[in-house]
C-alpha cells in the first residue's frame, strides 16, 4: 500500500524497491499463480492478496525475498541483523494490534480483504485445516463425555493444539 501511494504521488519514478517477508511458500508461489484468481482456501492465501493487491500498472516494481522468521527464538535480539529486527518488530506489532482489537472483528481485515471468518479466534477465511480441527474437537467432545473417559470440564482443560 506505502509502494502504491508513493507511486500515484510520484508516477515519474521508476525503480524497485527490495520487500521482505518471512512467509517463504507465499513467496514462491506468488511466481506460479494466475494474478486474477487466488482461491479462498490457498495456502497463504492472506499473504498472496496483499502481494498481487499491488500488481497493475506500476512503475515501482517490488522485488521479493525471505527473511527467516523468529530469529529472535533462538539469539538475542541485539545481534540480529536491522533486517530481522525489523521482522521481529513487524510480528510482535502485527500481533499487539490483533489482540488489542479482538473485540471488533472488522479490525482483523488485512486492507482489501471484505470478509474473514473466525472460530475460536482462528481464522478460517484460507485455512480448511482448522474448520476440520474445530469440527472433530466437538466430535470427540462427545465421544469422550458420552464414553465418560473425560467430562466436559476436563476435556476443555487438555491442550488439543499440542495432542498429536
Amino acid at each position: 500500500l506505502v509502494l502504491r501511494s508513493v507511486n500515484t504521488i510520484y508516477p515519474e519514478l521508476h525503480c524497485s524497491v527490495p520487500v521482505y517477508c518471512d512467509c517463504e511458500g507465499a513467496i514462491k508461489r506468488i511466481r506460479s499463480i494466475p494474478t486474477y484468481l487466488i482461491p479462498t482456501n490457498a495456502k497463504h492465501a492472506k499473504i498472496l492478496k496483499l502481494f498481487l493487491s499491488y500488481q497493475g500498472p506500476s512503475t515501482i516494481t517490488p522485488e521479493k525475498h525471505h527473511i527467516k522468521a523468529h530469529q529472535d527464538d533462538l539469539t538475542n535480539f541485539e545481534r540480529l541483523s536491522w533486517l530481522a529486527q525489523l521482522n521481529c518488530e513487524c510480528d510482535y506489532n502485527a500481533k499487539s494490534h490483533l489482540l488489542a482489537h479482538l473485540e471488533n472483528p472488522r479490525d482483523r481485515l488485512l486492507p482489501n480483504e471484505l470478509v474473514a471468518i473466525t472460530i475460536q479466534g482462528s481464522n478460517l477465511t484460507a485455512d480448511t485445516g482448522t474448520i476440520r480441527f474445530h469440527i472433530g474437537k466437538q466430535l470427540a467432545r462427545q465421544f469422550f463425555t458420552a464414553k465418560n473417559i473425560l467430562d466436559p470440564r476436563q476435556f476443555d482443560k487438555v491442550d488439543w493444539h499440542h495432542v498429536s
